[in-house]
This record gives structure tokens, C-alpha cells and sequence, in this order.
């Protein structure tokens, strides 16, 4: 259950650091779009890894494991949405 909770407080985390790059659009574009964008995006986030300073790409990880499902993504797509209204 303490591992649930840390994933929604990091979809939560996200959602609000994506809100206020002002990208909430851009995300659930991807997000929407399904199995093709999730490909591409763990691609780039494990390509990504070895440019990035450690404390980011122990962030990366753990925006990588949140979002391993559908539902997950379903989830930070709420999130974004609240945020937007």
C-alpha cells in the first residue's frame, strides 16, 4: 500500500511540475495517445539517464516506475486536469 501511495504522490509531482512549465497540454497529448508515446518516452528517459546529474535521474526513475500502467496514466491526466480548472 506505502508503494501506491508513493507512485500517486509522484503522478501528483509531476502533474504540478508539468502545470507549471505550462506543458499540461503537451503531456496529455502523449498520454492519450497510448502504447506508441509510452514506447517512445521510456525510450528517450532511459536514453536520457546517462546525460542527466544523479538526483535527476533518480527523478526520472521514479517518474518512469509511476507511470508503468495505463490506469497510472489515467491517473496523472486527472491530476493535470484539476489543475487546469
Amino acid at each position: 500500500m506505502a508503494e501506491a501511495d508513493e507512485a500517486e504522490q509522484v503522478l501528483v509531482q509531476l502533474a504540478q511540475s508539468l502545470h507549471r512549465h505550462r506543458l499540461s497540454g503537451v503531456a496529455q497529448l502523449f498520454l492519450r495517445s497510448g502504447h506508441v508515446a509510452s514506447i517512445v518516452l521510456s525510450q528517450l528517459c532511459l536514453f536520457g539517464q546517462a546525460f542527466v546529474p544523479s538526483p535527476l535521474r533518480q527523478r526520472l526513475a521514479g517518474y518512469a516506475n509511476a507511470l508503468e500502467t495505463e490506469a497510472s496514466w489515467q491517473r496523472l491526466i486527472e491530476h493535470l486536469n484539476a489543475l487546469e480548472s
